[in-house]
């Protein structure tokens, strides 16, 4: 599940901001090796069903006791051979965690 995590919380840093949005202070820049600490000594302190989506997606509230930050995290691997959805099919379908992971 930490590679689900981490994969899921480094994609969220590099794109939380919110500076243009009203009440929503800007989150500061972390470093890398920050960023990187947080996600070997953070725990998972909540965890809820992420609105929408079919995948079973959830999310997870994280802390390291200083830093809290959300976090999506995504257990589907699904591989078909054939995959048929109403007037949609697909041969050698597959649908993972691993396409979102962020490098």
């Amino acid at each position: 599940m930490l590679l689900f995590v981490v994969g899921a919380v480094v994609a969220a840093f590099s794109t939380v901001g919110g500076a243009g949005q009203i009440g929503v202070s800007p989150t500061p820049a972390l470093s890398p090796q920050v960023m990187e600490t947080f996600l070997l000594e953070a725990r998972i302190i909540e965890e809820r069903e992420a609105s929408g989506g079919v995948t079973g997606t959830r999310i997870v509230t994280l802390t390291d006791g200083t830093i809290t930050h959300d976090a999506q995290v995504q257990t589907v691997d699904i591989s078909m051979t054939m995959f048929r959805a109403r007037d949609y099919a697909e041969t050698n379908f597959k649908d993972t965690y691993r396409y979102n992971i962020a490098a």
